[in-house]
């Protein structure tokens, strides 16, 4: 009989039988942990079957490792995933490439429309020709138009990008020189020009395939003799065009646009939208309506002069002559109702579309990123953020821990309660170093950190001497040479004692002899001095070039200031010379805190994220992974006030020194008013930040209370918190 059948035997009545074999039940030491359990469940039949593969025999000899009591200590623990900066920053970037495509089609659709409203025929205006606005030809037009004129400055700013706000010098006049010499200046002004000449190019253009021939805007205007002459107000309207995007670069540079503009509150986005656009549509228009009035004037003025200019310059004027020399007659009048019109509407759609689409990007830019809660692990990733070395994301990593400290206790508890990593370690070593660097800026008032001293020790007695590895160069000068060398060099010279004694006399002076004056005479007190040779008259150096234009800058600026004088009433020209003094020479104590608190918004939130941790800490810190660090948080938070505080005193004392008042009511008042717009911009650098230091202390000192006592402060730390109790 076969064993894996049965085992056979016989009935009561004599019949064979085969009865299944039983399978035999195997011991796993003094415990029997898999009694009751389903053999029908795949999980944990596949973890019976390796459990009892892996384990043979228990207490043989060969395992002395005493019987395992559950499957789950059998089976190795998975590792967890490293965690890197890499992880934060792979997350951000797909969320920000998200809101670059969704700000370019919504910079796309503002083009599209603005340029589509403004090359509508104000007369003969109608509702049918709102419908031509989704043709194929307006599509086109409007796509060609963003890529030329807008997608340039869009890229050219996502390049030359700052994740804070650069240094600035303390007078305007210096700050626009520093921004003269950077060369990515010059390829911001290039930039907007080309792009400004390209929209008005293409807007003519439309106008005219829309067969608008009353307004006149084609690219030429044919003679008999000429058919390819140019039409003179579409050259009009191209260089004023690309006269306001060179304005506008310089608008942005000197308003530091190249930098994030942060906010250290949230803000929904289209809330965001719509304020910043509010804000910058009026300027645009002041800005644009007086460029556009600028440029009537100065063409009105300068025109046959421009004209000149170009036809009498050697190469240009030969190759320009067959496209522009119907521009001198006397009937080629080129203004009318119409060309003015249509170049306010052109300037002020341009600077329009220019001013969303960079509204756009300063609200997307700052807008924050709350990404961590999709993480596996939220808690870690958020802390390879903060050790991230791109300083933008570093930002939002920052904004999302103040964010979280404030609203999600399960974060909290979760980050508290991580006893086997370093989680509260890291985020409060990386907090405290972010503000223990710029709290080293705020002492040193933005000045350069002093090099540090090498202190110099002397040679060894036997080391060999410098002189003779160098003997070319001399770093110390030699000593004087005594009164005994100078009379011995002397007699064995053939020079006569004269020399000598001169000699010692010049020692003498110096005062490295011994001998006084007093007992020299009054031959032997001076050399004796020789007779005056003639000497001849140098020649005057030869003029170089920027000899000769400096001499004309200074003699047009003289002549050109008197003529200004005869011409303008005194009352003017001095008001005009006031208001260029305040503006571009006089210091700007704004620009010097912004200067040294560039980095303050991540400041505000390291600040919230701290107070927040350590009060919350309080009741939901079970562990006591907090305490140990309260202390050095609490003196952090105390220094950083202390200095900013002493900063704001030496900045009080700037503009009082600054902002000195007229005699008259009308100076008085009028500088009154640029003391009070400058404070004001000062409270809004330095508000946030000290209102974040002293509201977290608070928070701290409300929530402890008297429990305080119990830890160690240094005497000054102690004494501010018991000054802030005692308010």
């Amino acid at each position: 009989m076969d064993e894996r059948k049965g085992i056979a035997y016989s009935d009561a009545n004599g019949n064979a039988r085969t009865r299944p074999r039983r399978r035999p039940q195997q011991s796993h030491g003094p415990f029997t942990i898999f009694a009751g359990v389903d053999e029908r469940c795949p999980r944990t039949s596949s973890t019976l079957h390796k459990t009892h593969d892996s384990i043979q025999d228990p207490m043989s000899s060969s395992n002395l490792a005493p019987s395992i009591s559950s499957s789950i200590y059998l089976t190795k623990p998975s590792a967890k995933p490293v965690i890197t900066s890499s992880s934060y920053e792979a997350m951000c970037k797909y969320v920000l490439r998200n809101r670059q495509l969704r700000m370019l089609g919504i910079s796309c659709f503002a083009t599209w429309f603005l340029y589509y409203a403004a090359s509508l025929n104000p007369s003969g205006a109608s509702l049918a020709e709102l419908y031509l606005l989704f043709s194929p030809t307006s599509i086109v037009f409007g796509a060609t138009l963003f890529v030329v004129s807008q997608m340039p400055p869009l890229i050219l700013r996502k390049v030359f990008l700052h994740p804070i706000s650069p240094a600035r010098p303390p007078t305007m006049i210096s700050h626009i020189r520093a921004l003269l010499s950077l060369p990515r200046s010059y390829i911001t002004f290039a930039t907007y020009v080309v792009c400004g000449g390209a929209a008005a190019v293409l807007h003519c253009r439309f106008i005219t395939v829309r067969r608008w021939a009353i307004v006149g805007l084609d690219i030429f205007a044919p003679t008999p003799r000429h058919p390819f002459h140019l039409n003179e107000r579409f050259l009009f309207l191209m260089l004023s065009n690309a006269w306001l995007g060179l304005i506008y670069a310089f608008k942005n540079l000197i308003t530091s646009r190249t930098s994030v503009r942060y906010k250290t509150f949230t803000q929904p986005l289209a809330s965001s939208i719509l304020t910043t656009t509010r804000a910058g549509i009026k300027t645009t228009l002041y800005l644009t309506f007086a460029h556009s009035c600028s440029c009537l004037v100065a063409y009105f003025l300068f025109r046959r002069s421009l004209w000149r200019l170009v036809l009498h310059t050697p190469i240009l004027g030969t190759l320009a002559r067959p496209y522009i020399v119907t521009f001198l007659r006397p009937s080629a009048w080129p203004f009318s109702v119409r060309v003015i019109a249509r170049l306010f509407i052109l300037n002020a759609t341009t600077g329009l579309v220019w001013e969303f689409t960079m509204g756009l990007f300063d609200v997307y830019t700052a807008q924050p990123i709350f990404i961590t809660q999709f993480a596996p692990n939220p808690n870690a990733t958020l802390i390879a953020g903060l050790h991230s070395s791109d300083v933008y994301l570093k930002h939002h990593a920052c904004h999302e821990l103040a964010q979280l400290s404030r609203t999600s206790s399960l974060r909290r508890k979760a980050l508290f309660s991580d006893l086997k990593g370093s989680t509260w370690s890291d985020l409060c070593r990386e907090l405290l170093l972010v503000l223990g660097k710029d709290y080293r800026k705020l002492q040193l008032k933005g000045k350069p950190a002093p090099a540090a001293s090498v202190s110099k020790s002397a040679p060894p007695p036997n080391a060999p001497s410098l002189q003779k590895s160098t003997p070319a160069t001399q770093i110390y000068r030699n000593a004087p040479p005594t009164t005994r060398e100078l009379i011995a060099n002397s007699l064995a010279s053939d020079g006569s004692a004269t020399k000598a004694i001169s000699g010692i006399v010049g020692v003498a002076g110096t005062g490295a002899s011994k001998i006084p004056r007093l007992f020299l005479g009054d031959s032997l007190s001076a050399p004796p001095a020789e007779a005056p040779k003639a000497v001849a008259k140098p020649r005057a150096p030869p003029l170089t070039g920027q000899d000769t234009v400096a001499v004309v800058q200074k003699t047009v600026a003289t002549g050109s200031q008197a003529l200004l004088r005869l011409m303008v009433p005194k009352e003017v020209v001095d008001k005009v010379e006031d208001w260029a003094h305040q503006t571009f020479f006089v210091k700007r104590v704004a620009w010097k805190a912004s200067s040294v608190l560039d980095n303050r918004v991540m400041d505000v939130w390291a600040v919230e994220a701290l107070s927040s941790l350590v009060a919350a800490s309080f009741t939901e810190d079970s562990y006591g992974a907090v305490q140990r660090d309260i202390p050095r948080i609490i003196e952090a938070l105390t220094s950083f006030l202390g200095a900013l505080e002493e900063f704001l005193d030496e900045i009080d004392a700037d503009m009082q020194a600054v902002h000195v008042h007229g005699e008259t009511w009308d100076e008085a008042g009028e500088l009154a008013e640029r003391e009070r717009m400058e404070r004001e911009e000062i409270i809004e650098v330095v508000g946030p930040i000290l209102d974040a230091l002293r509201g977290g202390l608070q928070h701290i000192i409300s929530t402890f209370g008297d429990r305080l006592v119990a830890f160690k402060f240094p005497p000054k730390t102690a004494k501010r918190l018991q000054a802030m109790i005692d308010m």
